[in-house]
């Protein structure tokens, strides 16, 4: 085992596991690294079931200032090297409200939050800004066939609650700021997903989507051909 370095304060040695072979720098302090009865690798923001509000687990959560790469915050790359019937899944998140508790006042659960905060008022960004970047990749040439379905974003409903409000699949906001959206969505190709076509959507049109403006319901009629 190489040498090891700890410096900082150390106050609980609780769930270190075997042997330390990298460096511990800061503080460590009421935290809780250990491995479970399940030889799950678990890591809380504290030892006990006490108040941890506001005591997240923090990950590269610093300023860079080198130029070199890119600077990536966290990355979870699973890969299988065996012939499985199992998923492979890069990673869950499931923030719970246990029975019986409510959330009072403006009170949310949030499955993901995720902004890409341009701090500040200058510094120009040569490139885009992409709040979710979501791709399907392989290497060419592969001769893999899937059973199932390829999706970029699957959503899938499994409720029983009541809801006063509006239960939609996607939820646009009013813009905040001095910018508005140009548009809803954006298609770079008139291939795939999209149909051009010279002529006129035709054959039967019995379906719509439904959509609320405001509080106002809409509909957009869909058709079965396009000629």
């Amino acid at each position: 085992m190489g040498a090891s370095h700890l410096s900082g304060p150390l106050t609980s040695t609780a769930g270190f596991v075997g042997a330390v072979t990298g460096n511990v720098t800061g503080n460590v302090v009421a935290t809780s690294v250990a491995a479970t009865s399940g030889q799950n690798l678990a890591l809380n923001s504290g030892t006990t079931a006490a108040d941890v509000a506001g005591k997240t687990i923090r990950l590269n959560s610093i300023t860079n200032i080198g130029t070199a790469n890119s600077f990536i915050g966290f990355q979870s790359k699973p890969a299988v090297g065996a012939s499985t019937a199992n998923d492979v899944i890069g990673g869950e998140i499931s923030p719970r409200v246990n029975d019986t508790f409510a959330l009072t006042g403006s009170g949310s659960i949030i499955g993901l939050h995720v902004d890409a905060y341009l701090k500040g008022t200058t510094g120009n960004i040569a490139g885009d800004v992409r709040g979710m970047q979501i791709e399907m990749v392989d290497d060419g040439g592969s001769s893999r066939t899937v059973a199932g379905n390829v999706s970029h974003l699957r959503m899938r409903s499994n409720i029983s609650y009541a809801v006063t409000g509006v239960y939609s699949a996607l939820r646009v906001e009013n813009e905040e700021g001095t910018k508005a959206m140009d548009c809803f969505a954006q298609f770079t190709t008139s291939s795939g997903c999209l149909v051009e076509a010279s002529g006129t959507v035709g054959g039967t049109q019995d379906k719509a989507l439904k959509l609320y403006i405001g509080s106002t319901v809409y509909y957009v009629p869909l058709h079965t051909s396009v000629s």
